[in-house]
């Protein structure tokens, strides 16, 4: 029962943020997830998708001209993100299932990591309200050892997705040192974000160097030979750069 109760009312907030409409969340208790704490009997104000107000239910008054939704015995839970999403494509009949089932599980937004050339149109459908789901950030097309050739091709296709307007880069395994070199700093210069994951960076040959530079941080790893991985984690936020290295296996 408070599993529906949680899920009905993340509904009707993903509902609301994705119509703009001003909404009233009266006499509803707020799970504000900064704290172990409930906050009892509130109103929440939210007008073109934000939310404006939180305040005792008896000290807000509601404006005119928005719509009310009772809020007792009810949760109110922030929207949560789904940040490794690989979703069909648009117009296939599985996608708007998807879609739905994230709204109703809470998600307000999410994270395509498998971007293709539909998802672009589907992101703008989704922030006007023309398509029923949450927001979306969508990659495009990934960069692997099988999609990249050289350093050249990178930065084209860096460029290419940058101007496409896809919101980040996704690496997958089997990029040369001078590829992912060549990504990382065509995507800073443009203020593109590239996650990546175990396994994405192969060594370009035994005992040489590789330095990557981001912002502020270089980092050099010695290679173990070629063709075997460098072992490291990659994770990236507001555009900057954090590697975490693991000690090979001998």
């Amino acid at each position: 029962m408070t599993r529906s109760i949680y899920l009905s009312i993340a509904l009707l907030l993903a509902q609301t943020t994705a119509t703009n409409a001003a909404t009233a969340f009266v006499n509803v208790n707020v799970v504000p997830m900064t704290s172990e704490t409930v906050l009892a009997q509130k109103t929440v104000l939210v007008e073109d998708g934000i939310i404006v107000l939180i305040g005792d239910v008896d000290g807000i008054p509601i404006p005119e001209d928005v719509e009310v939704i009772d809020g007792t015995d009810r949760y109110l839970i922030p929207g949560l993100a789904e940040m490794h999403a690989h979703l069909p494509g648009a117009g296939t009949r599985d996608i708007e299932r998807t879609l739905t089932l994230f709204a109703a599980n809470g998600i307000t937004r999410v994270r395509g990591m498998l971007g293709q050339p539909s998802h672009l149109r589907l992101r703008q459908q989704l922030l006007d309200g023309e398509v029923f789901g949450p927001r979306l950030t969508t990659s495009g097309p990934s960069f692997s050892g099988n999609s990249v050739s050289g350093a050249e091709d990178a930065i084209r296709r860096v460029r290419s997705q940058h101007a496409d307007g896809y919101d980040f880069i996704k690496l997958h395994p089997g990029l040369s040192a001078d590829e992912f070199q060549a990504i990382a700093d065509t995507a800073n210069e443009l203020g593109m974000p590239f996650p990546g994951a175990k396994g994405t960076l192969y060594d370009s040959g035994v005992g040489t160097p590789m330095i990557f530079r981001w912002p502020g941080k270089e980092v050099v790893a010695r290679s173990l030979g070629k063709g075997k991985r460098v072992r490291k984690t990659i994770n990236y936020a507001d555009n900057s750069a954090v590697l975490v290295a693991e000690t090979p296996e001998e």
